[in-house]
């Protein structure tokens, strides 16, 4: 039975940078329905771009490890984040 999800988080535009450190905080909105979905029996994935630099290949690696429990792949998306959402929509269509 597929029972995983990954939860996705972008930078907050495709100009910030990693660099500040503690200057991005983490997304409340998907830590909060993370947590919610882990309560009820799911395996959750969180990658937070704000967070990983190499979030892409993260994500690469979660969905080419684990395609068979892969339930679904949610995204929090600002206008701002379209590019990087774009991206990696195109990663989950080739890799899955």
């Amino acid at each position: 039975m597929k029972n995983k999800i990954i939860l996705l988080n972008f930078l907050p535009t495709v100009d910030s940078t990693y660099r500040i450190k503690r200057s991005i905080y983490p997304s409340t909105d998907s830590l909060l329905i993370g947590t919610l979905l882990k309560n009820i029996g799911y395996a959750v994935e969180l990658i937070d771009g704000a967070y990983y630099e190499n979030y892409i290949d993260i994500l690469k690696d979660v969905i080419t490890s684990d395609k068979e429990q892969i339930l679904f792949v949610g995204m929090s998306v600002m206008i701002t984040q379209i590019p990087m959402a774009l991206k990696a929509s195109k990663l989950i269509r080739v890799c899955v």
